[in-house]
């Protein structure tokens, strides 16, 4: 290496070129447990200094053979990629989330997406936060929200399983490409060291996991549409028993019926209902059942006292019983379903997802009387 340096040194200097010694570092992969390089590199008579972390063509790469640095900084550049989306589209009120899908899409992802054909191998969660920041703002719910009902709402699979679709398409650009070409020329050096920390041996792991393990068997390109029907079907089996095991999403569950955008979100609701109708999917609305939470109430003591019924608030009862919404009640039943001939989880049920537009208007005044019976 050092003899390279010199022949760049002499070339530099023959034709009178300054090499930035700045940005010039010398970086040394290895394990965590092995001892960096002792060895003193120079270009002329300048000794060059060692790096943890150097960055090249935008990605930071560690010495450890870790992306988790270039993970932070690039959703640190997503995040303001988002502000900045955020801003501009604050004022119109109106926006669909068709629209904001589509904004999201062409300028934030792209931005947590960088390089990740990569990289994508590993998950990371400051990653996922500034997507799941954006389903938050369009919901119109705090940061306290549970993630898998966010994730669920938008439908949006985690960034990560973008990041895993780039390995695969950069896989098929390796299977096509010239031998003579470096890039692929390294590529089979990684797969004959058969090193487990490979960009190889990750990538088999990626197929694996959807059981197309046949394409790295094979050395074959691979169907990227078929690869992220399988990852979402994985995806979306891993969320629902992560569902079935959530305490918090007791109501969410008995709406939730597959991991796709909701319909109310693609209806033209302003934001406040449709801020107002999330957070009582979500169970996140500021009743008893909820608050109680705070105040560490047994789930028994999380009694409505605006009713004599002696049942605990929560969001059935809210929307059901509660004898202080009778008036409002009356007026969303005349408005939608025009009877109460239904058992009671199915008038739940068909009152908040078939009729977002009324129901969340209700949830809307029944908070207002709610809060007026507490400022009293």
């Amino acid at each position: 290496m050092q003899d390279t340096l010199d022949v760049v040194s002499n070339w530099c200097k023959k034709w009178h070129l300054q090499i930035n010694l700045a940005k010039t570092k010398i970086l040394h992969f290895r394990k965590r447990n092995s001892k960096k390089s002792n060895f003193t590199f120079y270009i002329g008579n300048t000794k060059l200094e060692y790096a943890s972390v150097y960055k090249y063509l935008g990605v930071l790469f560690n010495e450890n053979r870790d992306f988790k640095n270039n993970a932070e900084n690039l959703s640190k550049s997503g995040g303001r990629a988002l502000g900045s989306l955020i801003s501009k589209i604050h004022s119109l009120k109106d926006i669909g989330f068709t629209t904001f899908e589509k904004l999201f899409y062409s300028c934030v992802a792209p931005v947590i997406d960088y390089c990740s054909g990569v990289w994508g191998y590993q998950n990371f969660h400051s990653l996922d936060q500034v997507q799941d920041r954006a389903a938050r703002y369009f919901l119109g719910t705090h940061r306290l929200a549970p993630l898998l009902a966010v994730r669920g709402e938008t439908g949006w699979a985690p960034a990560s399983s973008r990041h895993k679709s780039n390995m695969v398409r950069l896989w098929n650009k390796f299977q096509t490409m010239d031998n003579n070409r470096t890039a692929k020329q390294v590529f089979i050096w990684d797969q004959c060291l058969n090193n487990e920390r490979g960009w190889n041996c990750q990538l088999k792991a990626v197929l694996n996991s959807v059981n197309m393990s046949n394409i790295y068997t094979n050395a074959i390109c691979c169907d990227v549409q078929l690869f992220i029907q399988n990852q979402h079907s994985t995806s979306e089996n891993i969320w629902f028993a992560n569902l079935q095991n959530s305490p918090k999403l007791r109501t969410y569950r008995l709406l939730k019926q597959n991991f796709s955008t909701e319909n109310y979100l693609l209806m033209n609701i302003p934001k406040n209902q449709r801020s107002a109708l999330t957070q009582l999917r979500c169970g996140i609305l500021p009743l008893r059942v909820e608050t109680g939470r705070f105040r560490n109430e047994p789930l028994t003591d999380r009694l409505c006292v605006f009713c004599n019924l002696n049942e605990i608030e929560n969001e059935i009862h809210f929307i059901l019983k509660c004898t202080l919404y009778n008036d409002l009640r009356n007026l969303l039943i005349r408005n939608t379903t025009g009877s109460t001939n239904y058992e009671e989880f199915e008038l739940f049920r068909t009152l908040v997802c078939t009729y977002p537009r009324q129901c969340s208007q209700f949830i809307i005044n029944a908070l207002k009387l709610r809060q007026s019976k507490f400022s009293r």
